[in-house]
């Protein structure tokens, strides 16, 4: 069919600039939150989630729930005209047009099942799983800005957003990619969770595309759907749009050249008698191919998600249906006299074409990838594992050290075979070597530091890995730093006394971690260094004379108890021990 005339262009312009405007919006939210570190909460739909699984209301319920209301009422028109991905998506199939690259939608039915089980497993599985295991629904709370998931006013705007980095790579793979090798607002139909719930809205929905005049059955508004609607053929058999698909761009109402196609009300679809034996688009997948293509959906998905730490669900959605398309296309390129792949055609008449002879070698690289991710994703996997063993409560110290050892050779592993090992693996290697009292956590907790350098907690923990390490100038310099950015002693102290208060902290913590690992020398050194930094302090004498006590050194241990006696002549607990060795 050939192109549209150009006669929709004004609402295309009038939608750009909405979108547009929504991108400046988001720009403006961000520069808001920069200048005064507070802000409104992220208005993001997903954070559904934690209304449902915290009981939370945050703004992103709020505005998924008024969106969810316009859709009920009038139709999808938030997915056209008020979606950044929508925008990405319509954005790069215009760039495509410029440059005269017409890619051949693909039409699946088990991809269409994608956002439908996204959509399950993010917002009723969670549910399905608390009843299950007997757990009441959370009552709905409101939280201010001092707890997690603040409602309205939030200084962690970013709370639940990934990386700049990862984010604009997701709106080039759904935005792009997916418009490139699966066609015009092909996220929409196989990867939105939220467009399957709009779906579901759009039947009961009366705000419709509907006929209002005399159709002359030209075909300009089917061709000018940028949703692949037949448009003119359902206002002739419906008088009205009944596909769940139709964004209400009105592109379809601006083609017509006889104005007989508008937007009012009609009976939702939900109540209509659909003819199911009316001729429809053919399917481009065959069955055989269609579940083939559903498996290795699924495998792409389980590799795609979170690999290396960053993978974000949504964009494994999209990879994962990028990667059974480009599977079952590799598979007819070997096979089939004609092959295509979006808009390259790979083979014509049993001969390879250029494109076809670039894309096998391209298959092969591609493959080869996934099968890597693949085995990332098992190390990845075994290192989580052994990690939270070895943080797990219930294990005597030896066992820990042992433990801590393993994930972190399991971490080491995966840095070595990962050309990206996820952000927390230097943080990981950094505790373990801090359970088991170890030195070598200086290290990756300072790459970690230099990854997050705003971090006062990370800092605390590189400062008792110098400490462990002897590095005590460095350590003294790390906590500074740690204060500068809202770290503080666990005790009310002058703050001219917060960094050596800060230090004996980090030193009795290395006291207590080495006493338990029997490392009875070390722990006394770091003891003593905690009570020389705050001499005055009546816990640090008690908790230095304990250990004395405990090594058999009673004469030392009952001086360091009667030090503290006499700082604090009421302190239970020294008292306690002098008593029990008979020198009180």
């Amino acid at each position: 069919m050939p192109r549209p005339l150009d006669t929709h262009k004004p609402y295309a312009r009038r939608r750009a600039w909405t979108l547009l405007g929504v991108h400046l919006l988001f720009a403006a939210h961000i520069a808001h939150w920069k200048l005064s570190g507070r802000t409104l909460a992220p208005l993001e739909l997903n954070e559904l989630m934690v209304t449902l699984e915290l009981g939370v209301v945050t703004a992103g319920f709020a505005f998924m729930v008024l969106v969810l209301l316009s859709v009920l009422l009038f139709g999808r028109f938030f997915c056209s005209w008020g979606c950044h991905i929508l925008a990405l998506q319509d954005g790069s199939q215009w760039i495509l047009d410029k440059l005269r690259i017409r890619p051949k939608p693909l039409r699946s039915r088990t991809l269409l099942l994608v956002p439908v089980g996204a959509t399950l497993y993010m917002f009723l599985w969670p549910q399905l799983s608390r009843l299950a295991a007997g757990d009441p629904l959370p009552d709905l709370r409101m939280h201010d800005d001092g707890k997690p998931w603040a409602s309205f006013v939030t200084h962690d705007f970013w709370r639940n957003l990934p990386p700049v980095g990862i984010a604009l790579l997701t709106f080039f793979v759904v935005g792009f990619a997916v418009t490139l090798l699966l066609g015009s607002r092909s996220f929409c139909a196989y990867g939105c969770p939220y467009g399957a719930l709009f779906r579901i809205a759009d039947r009961i929905t009366p705000g419709r595309i509907k006929r209002v005049g005399d159709c002359s059955s030209c075909g300009r508004c089917t061709a000018a759907c940028s949703s692949g609607i037949e448009v003119h053929d359902e206002l002739e058999a419906y008088g009205t749009v009944v596909s769940s698909s139709c964004l209400r761009d009105l592109d379809c109402v601006a083609a017509c050249p006889s104005g007989a196609v508008g937007f009012g009300l009609a009976k939702p679809t939900l109540f209509r008698k659909l003819d199911k034996g009316r001729p429809r688009k053919p399917w481009t997948l065959s069955w055989p191919e269609e579940l083939a293509a559903a498996v290795v959906f699924l495998v792409g998905l389980l590799v795609f998600r979170g690999l290396y730490g960053r993978v974000p669900f949504l964009m494994s959605l999209s990879l994962g249906g990028l990667l059974a398309w480009f599977t079952i296309a590799t598979w007819r390129s070997l096979r089939a006299p004609h092959a295509a792949f979006g808009p390259w055609r790979l083979k014509m008449n049993g001969k390879w074409t250029r494109a076809g002879k670039v894309a096998l070698p391209l298959a092969a690289l591609v493959f080869a990838w996934v099968g890597h991710s693949a085995w990332v994703r098992v190390h990845e996997r075994r290192a989580d594992q052994a990690f939270d063993l070895a943080m797990g409560p219930q294990l005597d110290p030896t066992e820990r050290v042992l433990r801590a050892r393993e994930a972190a050779s399991r971490l080491n592993e995966l840095r070595a075979i990962s050309p990206l090992p996820p952000a927390n693996t230097d943080l990981r290697l950094g505790q373990l070597h801090l359970l088991a009292a170890a030195p070598g956590g200086e290290r990756p907790l300072a790459r970690a530091v230099d990854r997050d350098p705003d971090s006062a907690w990370l800092r605390l923990l590189l400062a008792r890995a110098q400490l462990l390490a002897g590095h005590e100038a460095e350590a003294t310099s790390t906590v500074r730093r740690s204060l500068e950015l809202g770290a503080r002693p666990h005790h009310e102290v002058a703050s001219s006394d917060w960094v050596p208060a800060l230090l004996a902290e980090l030193h009795g913590e290395c006291a207590r971690s080495l006493w338990a690992l029997d490392r009875r020398g070390d722990a006394l050194n770091h003891a003593r260094a905690a009570a020389a930094l705050r001499p005055n302090d009546a816990d640090l004498r008690c908790e230095v004379g304990s250990l004395l006590l405990a090594a058999g050194r009673i004469e030392e241990g009952s001086a360091e108890l009667r030090a503290a006696l006499a700082i604090d002549p009421q302190h239970a607990e020294a008292r306690e021990r002098l008593i029990a060795t008979g020198e009180l």
